[in-house]
């Protein structure tokens, strides 16, 4: 995997092509540890609300790194996605290269992992 880049850098590379060129991050709130952030935008966009949640696979050397991990989730993703099955958060952009995917905010809820493992 590529150099990690920051969920705000990662969010201006993609947001053009899918969020439009004038969307702006304006904060960065960090969710789960360094790979899952909720990026606010400086607007509500059409059916995604004023936020996005950026998840980046794990840099080298840290636990659970291998870059295939997060290729198998942006597949899944994509594939809900294109099915418009609502199992999960819509994926709105990936970068598989990077190991990077921009995804639908679904709130502050528990997570998979809570509800899997207490």
């Amino acid at each position: 995997m590529s150099e990690p880049l920051s969920p705000g850098q990662v969010v201006e590379d993609l947001r053009a092509d899918r969020l439009g060129a004038s969307i702006r991050v304006v904060a960065l709130e960090p969710v789960y540890g360094v790979t899952v952030s909720r990026c606010r935008l400086d607007r509500a966009v059409s059916g995604l609300g004023d936020s996005v949640i950026v998840k980046r696979g794990r840099a080298a050397g840290e636990p659970r790194s291998d870059g295939q991990m997060m290729r198998n989730e942006i597949g899944a993703l994509r594939f809900l996605t294109m099915q418009n099955l609502a199992l999960g958060p819509r994926l709105i952009a990936a970068d598989a290269a990077r190991g990077v995917a921009i995804m639908e905010d679904l709130g502050d809820g528990p997570s998979l992992g809570d509800l899997l493992f207490g």
